[in-house]
């Protein structure tokens, strides 16, 4: 049965306050939310979610805390207790949640009185009898797209609007179904359309969302099938409306493929000076830094080979040149270099690197340059293909590649 990482992370802190409920995203960025039904994602298969990792940077609670799996608004039988203060990494390797098509599920964080709580990532393993992953970009209740316009946003990680982003280049053949949208607001006065974009053309998969008209949409007819070299990312068109907003919680879509795509990515329009080094969460935002490795890291949860590493930027006014990495334990396995003053997309296409359950992942960048210098990314990621190729875990030996496309 394929087993995948799955993953929800801010390496720099999303933070929950004291002494109530908090609702999180199974996957794609972490958020803390007061609605539950904005932050669940709807199982389009059969799944077994298991061995629930809590990583905690801070931790001003007076009294316990408690992260749980949340499966059709209950409590899901995964749970992890944290005590008044404590920090560091919290597991469950011993309950899991059976899913089945329909069921709802999401993440439950239930803080403590007497001060907030920080969390840089919840991450489980995810088994299905079937490759059939699943990827979400999601945000917070302060993102909006107005009227008139056409905005495009990462696949996996962290939704934001502009109205260009480096869309995902995939290297393997997915049919992407059951695209899904939470709307928790919309004032405007027209239909807004979402959709993903294939090669920069809109897919088949659409969603249509009336004027001023919020919950759940989900396309269950369509599917849009891409091969090797094809570029992916979500879409939303607000042209046929004059006035208002509309702020969706998630984009979910379901991936019937070899291998799931783990991606940290965003769309916002956050900006990183030259000579920094920073490390982020293996999926999530890839905009939400911290400069403490360990912070950052969650571990495999399952033997798989990581292959084919992207990742992407809008801009580059580096005068040297950088370099991003998959990390193992510490250490980076497999690398990207970025030239000096070169946007775009990057790929390592040759290098592979085994992973086993115990091991630590996460990302860095690693900028060139001068402080006064600045660069913005867009994606991290990378295939994660099943079963394992090699058990001992070792490594295929470097020859970093690096390219635009």
């Amino acid at each position: 049965m394929p087993n995948w990482l799955i993953c929800s992370g801010d390496a720099k802190g999303a933070v929950f306050p004291a002494g109530v409920t908090r609702w999180g995203h199974i996957c794609g960025s972490l958020y803390a939310d007061g609605t539950e039904a904005k932050m669940q994602h709807i199982a389009r298969g059969t799944y077994t979610l298991s061995r629930l990792y809590v990583r905690v940077l801070a931790n001003a609670s007076a009294a316990d805390s408690t992260v749980r799996s949340r499966k059709n608004i209950g409590n899901g039988n995964q749970s992890v207790t944290i005590g008044a203060g404590a920090t560091g990494v919290f597991t469950d390797d011993v309950n899991s949640d059976g899913l089945v098509d329909g069921d709802a599920f999401n993440n439950a964080v239930v803080v403590g009185a007497g001060g907030s709580l920080t969390l840089a990532l919840i991450s489980y393993m995810l088994a299905s009898p079937s490759n059939i992953p699943i990827h979400s970009s999601n945000n917070s209740t302060s993102v909006q797209t107005a009227f008139g316009v056409i905005r495009s946003s990462v696949i996996n990680g962290e939704w934001y609007n502009l109205s260009t982003v480096w869309p995902y280049t995939v290297r393997e053949a997915i049919t992407f179904s059951n695209l899904r949208t939470y709307i928790q607001n919309n004032t405007l006065n027209g239909q807004t359309l979402y959709n993903l974009r294939i090669n920069g053309v809109a897919g088949a998969q659409t969603l249509t969302i009336p004027a001023a008209t919020t919950g759940v949409f989900e396309d269950v007819v369509n599917t849009d099938a891409v091969v090797a070299g094809n570029t992916v990312s979500t879409h939303s068109d607000s042209t046929a409306a004059g006035a208002g907003t509309i702020g969706p919680s998630a984009v979910q879509v379901k991936a019937t493929t070899a291998g799931r795509l783990v991606i940290a990515g965003s769309s916002r329009d956050e900006q990183y000076l030259g000579g920094t080094t920073w490390f982020f969460a293996v999926e999530g935002s890839s905009q939400r830094e911290i400069a403490a490795e360990v912070s950052s890291q969650t571990l495999a949860r399952t033997p798989f080979t990581a292959r084919n590493i992207f990742f992407s930027l809008w801009t580059n006014t580096l005068i040297a040149g950088s370099t991003v990495s998959l990390r193992k334990n510490g250490a980076s396995v497999i690398s990207v270099t970025v030239p000096a003053l070169t946007a775009g997309v990057f790929e390592n296409l040759v290098d592979t690197s085994d992973f086993l359950a115990t091991d630590l992942i996460n990302w860095i960048q690693a900028w060139g340059g001068v402080a006064n210098n600045v660069l913005r990314p867009s994606h991290m990621g990378f295939q994660l293909d099943q079963p394992v190729a090699l058990a001992s875990g070792s490594v295929v030996p470097l020859a970093v590649g690096s390219g635009m496309v």
